[in-house]
C-alpha cells in the first residue's frame, strides 16, 4: 500500500498502517515528521520540500527502506541510523546545507545512487571508494576539481553526473 500527500499543509503526520510500503509527503510544510518506527515494511520515503528541523525518528527500524529523498529539507547532517539500513540503495540529499558527509556513507552495503546536487560540500568521504554497490553519484558542490578527479579515479565503474556549482 502507499500514501501520497503532496503540497498539503500538515501539522503532523497522520496515523499510518504498519503495512505501508511507500510514503510521499512532499511539500507538506512539515518541520518534524516524528516517529516512523511503526513502519517496518516501508520501502520508499519521500520527504522532499519540507523545512525539516530534524530527521524522522525510527529510521533504523525500517529494514526494507530502499529509497529515501529529503531533497530541499534543510538538514545539515546525516543520522547514524542510515548506516544501519541494509537495503537503502537510493539516497537523495539535494539542496540540503550539508558541509560534510560521514565516513560511514561509503560503507552502506546497498547504496547505488547518491544525489548531492546543490549541497555546500567541500569534500567527499574517502570511504566512497569502498562502497560495494555504488553505481551513480550526482554532484553540484564546491568540491575542488583535484579532489573530485582523485575520487573519480578510484571509482572507475561509477557513473558521475557533475554540474557546475
Amino acid at each position: 500500500s502507499s500514501l501520497h500527500l503532496e503540497s498539503c499543509r500538515l501539522e503532523q503526520v497522520p496515523a499510518l498502517p504498519p503495512s505501508l510500503r511507500s510514503l510521499t509527503l512532499k511539500h507538506a510544510a512539515l518541520t518534524d515528521v516524528g516517529d516512523l518506527s511503526g513502519l517496518p515494511a516501508l520501502e520508499t520515503l519521500d520527504l522532499s520540500g519540507n523545512p525539516l528541523s530534524t530527521w524522522p525518528q525510527g529510521l533504523g527500524q525500517m529494514p526494507q527502506l530502499a529509497a529515501l529523498s529529503v531533497a530541499h529539507a534543510r538538514l545539515d547532517s546525516l543520522p547514524a541510523a542510515l548506516a544501519t539500513l541494509p537495503r537503502l540503495a537510493d539516497l537523495d540529499l539535494t539542496a540540503n546545507p550539508l558541509t560534510r558527509l560521514p565516513e560511514w556513507v561509503g560503507e552502506m552495503p546497498a547504496l547505488r545512487r547518491l544525489v548531492l546536487f546543490n549541497c555546500p560540500l567541500t569534500a567527499l568521504p574517502h570511504t566512497l571508494a569502498q562502497a560495494p554497490q555504488l553505481a551513480e553519484v550526482w554532484l553540484a558542490c564546491p568540491i575542488p576539481p583535484r579532489s573530485l578527479d582523485s575520487l573519480q579515479a578510484t571509482l572507475p565503474n561509477v557513473r558521475w553526473i557533475v554540474s557546475e556549482w
